[in-house]
This record gives structure tokens, sequence and C-alpha cells, in this order.
């Protein structure tokens, strides 16, 4: 994508990298789906009628709350850091881009995998265990983005930049199956909808225009240093999402025991 970028323009990357996405979907229209709550043996008995019963969950709002503060810095880092090290670090675009690739192929696959399986191991233990992961995800990244925003060390930003990718992606499978596990089989859509249209009008919607505004009134256009000010409201999120996720496992392990 950023080789693209740099020799053929930046909307050329979304031509080539895009449209093959449309392939991809026709093979996911011919997945045969399986028996809805086949697997949900002891979930909520919701039916899409009580769709009004996830606006009173309070695991729920917590996990939304938590998750989407959390979101508000991942997004910092997929849509602004590009920027930064281009501007405060003369990297090229290409570079980035070529960067950005092996760590989303190295460090992001093993974290969302890795995930998964800690979030598993975490749930046995109790019922909110797999908030508690995104809770402790969001805490150790505040340090991370420390070094990122504020280091000139190479190798020391690549190491940042790696945990700090993996931090930002390991949430995901368990935020998506606790949404799941509190809605239960008939309102899991829903409530996922709301999760991802929530997640994405903080991060995206509101998150993104507010660096670039709060870049502006500190001068970034003339001395970009000033940008690590700026973004720190990416670890300022962190520790607000580990505070508010972790409260939510605690909601989540008092739910399970009145519910089952």
């Amino acid at each position: 994508g950023g080789w693209i970028g740099t020799n053929y323009g930046w909307r050329s990357a979304f031509y080539f990298l895009g449209f093959p996405g449309v392939l991809v979907a026709v093979l996911v229209y011919l997945i045969r789906e399986q028996q809805r709550g086949r697997t949900e043996v002891s979930a909520p008995k919701y039916t899409s009628n009580d769709w009004k019963l996830l606006f009173r969950s309070k695991p729920l709002r917590y996990h939304y709350a938590g998750y989407a503060m959390l979101a508000l810095a991942t997004n910092t880092l997929t849509i602004w850091m590009p920027t930064f090290f281009n501007r405060v670090h003369g990297y090229s675009i290409a570079t980035l881009g070529l960067v950005a690739g092996l760590t989303s192929l190295t460090s992001g696959i093993a974290s969302t995998l890795l995930g998964g399986f800690l979030a598993d191991r975490l749930r046995r233990f109790r019922p909110g265990g797999r908030m508690l992961l995104g809770s402790i995800a969001s805490i150790l990244a505040v340090p991370f983005w420390i070094v990122l925003l504020f280091s000139y060390n190479v190798p020391l930003l690549l190491v940042a930049n790696f945990f700090l990718l993996g931090l930002s992606l390991i949430w995901i499978a368990p935020a998506m199956a606790d949404a799941h596990e509190i809605s239960g089989p008939h309102l899991r859509g829903l409530t996922v909808g709301i999760f991802v249209c929530l997640v994405h009008v903080i991060a995206y919607g509101i998150g993104a225009p507010l660096m670039g505004k709060l870049n502006d009134l500190l001068g970034a256009a003339t001395n970009p240093t000033v940008m690590r000010y700026g973004f720190l409201i990416s670890p300022l999120a962190c520790v607000v999402a580990a505070v508010v996720l972790w409260r939510g496992s605690r909601t989540f392990d008092e739910y399970a025991r009145e519910t089952h």
C-alpha cells in the first residue's frame, strides 16, 4: 500500500487493495450458517422482541464504553501515526507502509490469536475474564505510547510500535465473544451491530477529527514536534478504558451469578 501510494497516488492503493474484497464477499455469502444457538447452552433466553433489555445491561454498558475508549487510542495508531512518523521523523510513506505491513503480519496476527486464547483461559476462572484482559491490555499500552511519542531511538520505536499494535488488536476477539455471551443467540447481531457502530463513531467520527483539530491548535503545521502532545489523548484514553473495563469485568461477574 505504501509503495503504490508513493508511486501511483494514495487513491490507487485503495483501488488495488480494496476491490478484491468483493470476491471475498461472494465466498462469505456462500458459507452455510450453523444452527443458531447450537453452542450457547447457558446463554440468556432473550428473544428478538427483548431488544430493549440490551440498553439496561450494566455489563454491556461498561463493555461499550470501555472498548470505545480503547478504540479511540487504537484509531490514532492506525490513522495518525504514519503522518506523525513522516513529519516528525522524516520517514517516507513507502517505508512506513512496509513497516506497517510487516508489523501487522507478525504482531497483528499473533496478538489477535493470542487474545482469543488468553481470553478463553481467563473466562474459565471468572465470567468477566475477557473484559479483564481488555483492561490489562489497555494499561500495558500506556508506557508503549509514551515511548512511541517521545523516543528518537529507532530500534526502541520499532519495538514500541510492535507491542502497541499487538495490544491494540488483542481485545477484538474477546470483545465480540462477550457481546455474544451477554446478548444470547437471538440478539447477538443487534448487539454486535451497536458495538461496532458505537466504536467507529467514537474512534473515527469523533477521535480522528479531534486529533487533527487539536494538532492544528497546537501549531503542528509549522512545528510538527508538538504533535507528540496532541496525541497524548491516546494513552489517557487507554487509562480510562482500563478503569472502565476493569469495572465492567466485576459487573459481569455479578451479572453471571444472578443469571445462572
